[in-house]
């Protein structure tokens, strides 16, 4: 006969899901975390800590409510909004539930919210604002529509529905940019953007801080980042193969971007990856 559970050893219920093959270039991947289920929180439960990412995302509070403790390298003690505007990261920042909360997220490519929707990413850089101020009159309705829709499923067909044919429009328009994003934002790519684009290179470096909040140096050190610890999670690579492979001077320079930005040795962040409550490493489980 198995021991009763404790309340505090239930998991949570965390995922993410991928999006169609037409918007992968526009989305990163959607995910859900439900703390509810997990009954009375541990300390652990209750922080959730995300790194440095070049990523924005839009947040939904489900149910339930969370502080933002910490931001910009800042501690805080602020309410999350139901729905918020995540901007790209220098800093790590972390929230912790007040009570048992339901959360959803739909992270975007790097420049690709700023393409869609307008918006100058470098005033979101670093920061966690009220969604609905930063968006468009017509994001409005989406925003609506993924809160009181029924079921993650559902969700994310609103946010594909949406964003499918304003991501049409983006890549018939700002081809330079799409293609850019589509590489990661490897150099490569930007010297390519830069002829199609025909830009001066001070003027390319301002528009990406615009669409990012970010220089493109960084963007793209955060992504090859996430690439070679991909890489090493899935076994194509071992850490010195992966630090080879995507142009690290040696193993110990790769490991320690990995502790720079992930406050963990490369070792101990492919642990966590087993371990079903740790949420600061999300978009490596895809």
């Amino acid at each position: 006969m198995s021991a009763k559970q404790s309340p505090q050893t239930r998991s949570a219920d965390s995922a993410l899901a991928l999006p169609a093959g037409e918007l992968a270039v526009c989305v990163r991947a959607y995910y859900w975390h439900d703390l509810r289920p997990c009954g009375e929180l541990t300390l652990e439960q209750r922080l959730s800590y995300i790194p440095p990412s070049p990523y924005n995302a839009l947040v939904w509070l489900l149910d339930g409510r969370a502080l933002l403790v910490e931001c910009d390298g800042k501690s805080l003690a602020c309410e999350l909004p139901a729905v918020f505007l995540a901007g790209a990261h220098r800093h790590a920042y972390r929230s912790m539930a007040i009570t048992p909360y339901s959360s959803f997220g739909l992270v975007f490519q790097p420049g690709a919210l700023a393409l869609l929707s307008g918006m100058d990413a470098a005033h979101q850089v670093d920061s966690i604002s009220d969604a609905w101020p930063q968006l468009p009159p017509d994001w409005q309705a989406l925003l609506s529509a993924v809160a009181e829709a029924p079921d993650h499923a559902r969700r994310i067909a609103l946010c594909e529905q949406f964003l499918a044919p304003r991501w049409a429009a983006v890549a018939g328009k700002h081809r330079g940019w799409v293609e850019l994003i589509g590489d990661a934002w490897r150099h490569r790519a930007r010297v390519a953007a830069l002829g199609v684009l025909n830009w001066t290179q001070r003027h390319f470096q301002r528009r990406t801080r615009q669409l990012t909040g970010l220089k493109p140096g960084e963007v793209e050190r955060m992504l090859r980042l996430e690439r070679a610890l991909l890489d090493v999670r899935d076994g194509r690579a071992s850490r010195v193969d992966a630090a080879a492979a995507h142009g690290y001077a040696d193993q110990p320079h790769f490991t320690r971007e990995v502790r720079a930005l992930y406050r963990r040795s490369s070792g101990e962040l492919m642990q966590g990856l087993n371990e079903p409550d740790a949420d600061g490493d999300w978009l490596l489980r895809l």
